[in-house]
């Protein structure tokens, strides 16, 4: 009897700390809502005339990571503008690889058309110059 009297008592005072050592968690006190922090962010999307305007600077970023992608014009089959007719466009594509500039979708007036083409060719024409010229000197005759 004095046996199951201390088991009793024992288990009573293990409880009872434990229930102390519960009183600041989570099941007793609601969480709080946090605070919404409001930030001001600069807008991401820039109107097109602000894209695409400095060739050699986004070469030189894309070259900093080793990124030798040609760019190329969308629905064409042919050599990404400014690459010589002396590159294969299957050794480019594995060397080098390609990407494509975004395409102009569903056009409403033609005269807007020609001149994005116009503006994303001379782009890519530029920046390609740079960064072909980085990828031959890295795969060299493989290109060709």
């Amino acid at each position: 009897m004095t046996v199951l009297k201390n088991g009793i008592l024992l288990v009573s005072v293990m409880m009872l700390s434990a229930c102390q050592s519960f009183s600041d968690s989570m099941w007793m006190h609601p969480p709080q809502p946090k605070p919404v922090v409001t930030v001001e962010v600069e807008p991401t999307s820039l109107p097109i005339s602000n894209l695409y305007n400095n060739p050699a600077l986004d070469a030189e970023i894309a070259l900093a990571v080793k990124d030798y992608r040609i760019l190329a014009l969308s629905g064409e089959n042919t050599l990404p503008p400014g690459v010589p007719q002396r590159i294969k466009l299957a050794n480019l594509s594995k060397y080098c690889g390609l990407r494509t500039l975004p395409s102009l979708g569903v056009v409403v007036d033609d005269r807007i058309d020609t001149k994005q083409r116009e503006l994303f060719f001379n782009y890519a024409q530029q920046y390609n110059q740079f960064v072909l010229a980085a990828c031959e000197k890295d795969f060299g005759r493989a290109l060709r």
